[in-house]
């Protein structure tokens, strides 16, 4: 009896990861969360009060998040992280590879936020710090039913719900960062055609996309129909002055 072959499920390649990074990007940059939140820790600490957030707004941004965030994703933030290091390796550019390093070690050294969480007797029970504070509420409560994460929020008050997602918010400002600083790069890496092209393509620049620049973000079109969409102030410094040295001239 004849045997069927299995076929070999697709693999991304790493161009089409970088592709596929930069079009998470653009989600993530898109949500409504995003534009409203200031992506700074603040330097007082009464600054960091309670940040009233309309649910449905946050959780858009919490799915375009999860990208980034959950190890199972191509674009996993350390996955991004490596997959950067080895265009910057194959290009051998040492000013890039010390830039992947400093943000990796901004990222380490930011503030960590921590969620208290009290019994009726006023008695502390535990603290959750930084990634673990993502785990309970991106797994426990937003997107998965981890029974592990249930029973500590089965005992938060109402007020300490609030502060579980304020300390949530602030939690997220140091990926966020990181994300923002790797845009730049992934732009520069894509552009210098170290890896072989995979499925996706971005499209050269044209006068739509000069045009869109003046409102502020940047849509390269694909071969594929993946749309790019980014914000102009992530975008390489050397590629932003090309942009407004082009608007200049159209605009003359």
């Amino acid at each position: 009896m004849p045997t069927m072959r299995r076929k070999r499920p697709y693999e991304l390649n790493e161009n089409d990861r970088i592709i596929l990074f930069l079009y998470r990007m653009t989600e993530l940059t898109k949500r409504t969360y995003y534009k409203e939140f200031k992506w700074t820790i603040p330097t007082e600490e009464r600054s960091l009060a309670t940040r009233i957030v309309d649910e449905e707004i946050f959780v858009a941004f919490l799915v375009a998040f999860r990208h980034f965030y959950s190890p199972n994703e191509p674009t996993e933030i350390g996955k991004v992280h490596s997959l950067l290091r080895l265009g910057a390796t194959k290009l051998r550019d040492e000013a890039v590879l010390n830039e992947l390093q400093s943000i990796k070690d901004r990222f380490d050294k930011a503030p960590v936020f921590r969620l208290d969480v009290y019994s009726e007797e006023g008695v502390v029970v535990k603290q959750i710090k930084g990634s673990e504070i993502l785990d309970l509420y991106l797994n426990s409560r937003y997107f998965h039913t981890d029974v592990r994460g249930l029973q500590y929020f089965f005992q938060l008050s109402e007020r300490d719900l609030q502060l579980g997602v304020d300390a949530l918010q602030f939690c997220l400002v140091r990926y966020v960062e990181r994300l923002r600083a790797y845009v730049p790069i992934a732009v520069k890496i894509l552009g210098a055609k170290v890896f072989p092209k995979g499925c996706a393509e971005i499209g050269n620049l044209g006068r739509e996309e000069f045009a869109n620049a003046r409102r502020g973000e940047l849509r390269t079109p694909t071969s594929r129909g993946v749309p790019i969409a980014l914000p102009v102030d992530l975008l390489p410094a050397d590629l932003r002055s090309v942009l407004q040295d082009r608007i200049n001239r159209d605009s003359s």
